[in-house]
């Protein structure tokens, strides 16, 4: 169960734009390999950019990697085995992953052993389909003529946003989009694409497998708390075990960090598990007999409306008119 909640942001300017929310996993892996000697094991890209896979990291520029969100499934091949090679000769590990890949770990390390691995969960919405990510980002290629070179989930490149899309490509154009018009985001905000095991998750509430939960905040900026700068981006934290805390405590250089409540922090798979999309069979069967464009129209309209919706919004975000349309309707951000 849940022991105790923090909000907390980096000091590092630099460190807050490359994280997803307020940068508090970085510390984690920080102490883990600096202080520790131990080894990290974290979700990042292929080369090619078309699959999420877990990896080893004995070095922070190793590690640096599996910094900011993959919304998409990661494969696990050889993780296991080598977990339990470092821990057999000594080595301290975090391994970070969403619920059901921490329990996983959790059941396949010995009990023995298991006073040296720290597990770090990550508050999970569903883990995506990479096939779709791919063909995803084969529209992409197609539409910019070039190869992904960084892709970048809440990449903090479009002021106001909480939900934005960044990809940029080897011609050095670059894909910036708010969720909302985004194709890959609203499938998955939609419960369109998340494995359907995730609307049946035994994880999604208090009673956590890892020692510390890591989530994002982006509550609005009057409910931002007194301490941090006025902008979205937090890191939510719930401390779960007293190895977990112990961790946590060492790890605070260079963080803002106020307690906080689970009633501030609180999301809904903390509480229940995803709801899927009454429409998801639906689309499913026309995403294989027609294609990705073609069955994301027929349940979001047109394609390239999206895009000139998209450019439209990115222009009125740039000259600041955005954020005064969003004043006017009484938005804080």
């Amino acid at each position: 169960m849940i022991k105790k909640v923090y909000l907390a942001r980096t000091n590092d300017e630099n460190l807050w734009k490359t994280s997803s929310s307020g940068g508090a996993f970085w510390n984690l892996a920080v102490n883990m390999i600096e202080n520790h000697k131990g080894v990290c094991y974290g979700a990042k890209f292929t080369d090619d950019f078309r699959k999420v896979v877990h990896n080893r990291a004995e070095t922070l520029e190793e590690a640096k990697v599996f910094r900011g969100s993959k919304y998409l499934q990661s494969d696990m091949t050889d993780c296991y085995s080598l977990i339990l090679e470092d821990l057999k000769k000594g080595r301290e590990v975090l391994f970070s992953g969403t619920p059901c890949q921490v329990m996983a770990v959790k059941k396949f390390i010995p009990d023995a052993l298991q006073e040296k691995l720290l597990l770090v969960e990550f508050l999970c919405h569903g883990t995506p389909s990479p096939k779709v990510f791919r063909d995803y980002l084969a529209i992409q290629e197609n539409h910019y003529h070039s190869k992904v070179t960084e892709i970048k989930f809440r990449g903090k490149k479009l002021k106001n946003s909480v939900q934005d899309m960044y990809i940029r490509f080897a011609s050095g154009k670059a894909y910036k989009s708010f969720g909302t018009q985004d194709i890959y985001y609203n499938l998955f905000l939609h419960e369109m694409i998340s494995r359907v095991s995730c609307a049946n998750c035994p994880f999604a509430n208090e009673d956590r497998p890892s020692d510390i939960v890591l989530s994002d905040y982006w509550g609005s900026a009057d409910k931002i708390p007194d301490g941090f700068q006025k902008k979205s981006g937090l890191s939510g934290i719930f401390i779960i075990t007293d190895k977990g805390e112990d961790f946590w405590q060492e790890s605070l250089y260079h963080m803002t960090v106020i307690p906080s409540t689970l009633s501030v922090c609180r999301q809904g798979t903390l509480s229940h598990p995803i709801t899927m999309n009454k429409n998801r069979q639906a689309f499913w069967e026309s995403y294989h007999q027609q294609g990705l464009l073609s069955a994301f129209e027929q349940y979001f309209g047109s394609y390239q409306k999206m895009c000139q919706k998209r450019k439209v919004k990115n222009f009125l975000n740039q000259t600041g008119i955005l954020a005064v349309i969003h004043k006017l309707k009484g938005r804080k951000r």
